[in-house]
């Protein structure tokens, strides 16, 4: 399904030459300045080559495993310029990567680091004396 981003590409004979931006407030012809153009119909900006920009993007995307591929592909219609992205399945790196920065996240919590110290000195679970190394690399395992 496609929706309005609010962004506009000024499009005289059907090339982009402007865009996407929002309207200008005032649009200049050649004999006469239009005030309030923002603020004008589609219908009328067609008639000064303004179209509206909508986005073509799958509903079903899962932002934990999908990536949106850049750039997308621009159809310019009558009525609008479409933008059509393609997703992708995320890399066994990019999921990894994001495994990596979550942990450091995590890892550098004060709380999470004092409680991690008071915990991981063997007194409270036998043997569990870890580097951060291995604290992280534990963290990463649940993720």
């Amino acid at each position: 399904m496609s929706q309005k981003t609010g962004q506009y590409y000024h499009v005289p004979g059907g090339v982009i030459i402007d865009g996407p931006r929002s309207l200008p407030r005032k649009w200049k012809t050649a004999d006469r300045t239009i005030p309030g153009f923002n603020k004008q119909l589609d219908a009328t900006l067609r008639v000064y080559d303004w179209l509206p920009e909508m986005n073509n993007k799958d509903s079903a995307f899962n932002p934990a495993t999908e990536v949106w591929e850049d750039p997308p592909t621009q159809d310019i219609q009558s009525n609008k310029v479409l933008l059509t992205y393609t997703k992708r399945n995320k890399t066994a790196q990019e999921l990894s990567d994001e495994k990596d920065a979550i942990a450091d996240v995590i890892m550098s919590e004060p709380g999470v680091v004092a409680l991690a110290k008071a915990l991981n000195d063997g007194s409270w679970v036998p043997g569990s004396n870890y580097s951060n190394a291995q604290m992280k690399a534990k963290i990463r395992a649940v993720l």
